[in-house]
């Protein structure tokens, strides 16, 4: 069963894919825009990104906040690009596993989120312009 799953993933593997549903329909690895995508829960079941963008089984193709998480996840990796994994991890990773214990109602909009939301093109309702110019501005200072 695994063998064939893998065997369909690397069949229908696409580096340079911009499908986020072709992501979603992965049953193990895919890629997106160039990163590469693994299916698997991490923290709390949630997805997250260190490089690569870990995506959590449970988003599905079809469904608009499982794409809106494709896109999120990989504005994730643009911030690695601009101010490095390491410091990624520190100011930006470990925060958002902070703040994703509890559920905030406002939790794109916090200033470790809401730029991950803008690169990776994600609009929010929620999204304020203040919150955006503060996320623009911690990320600015991270550089």
């Amino acid at each position: 069963m695994i063998f064939r799953k893998l065997r369909e993933d690397k069949r229908n593997f696409d580096r340079n894919n911009t499908d986020e549903n072709k992501v979603l329909d992965a049953t193990l690895y895919s890629a997106y825009k160039g990163k590469l995508v693994i299916k698997m829960a991490g923290f709390g079941g949630r997805s997250f990104c260190l490089g690569a963008m870990f995506i959590s089984p449970k988003e599905s193709a079809g469904n608009k906040d499982s794409v809106n998480m494709v896109r999120h996840e990989y504005g994730h990796t643009q911030q690695i690009e601009k101010i490095g994994l390491l410091r990624y991890i520190f100011r930006i990773g470990i925060p958002s596993l902070r703040y994703g214990r509890v559920p905030l109602p406002d939790y794109y909009n916090l200033k470790t989120e809401i730029t991950a939301d803008i690169l990776g093109g994600v609009s929010r309702e929620s999204h304020t312009e203040e919150a955006i110019l503060a996320g623009e501005k911690y990320l600015e200072g991270l550089i």
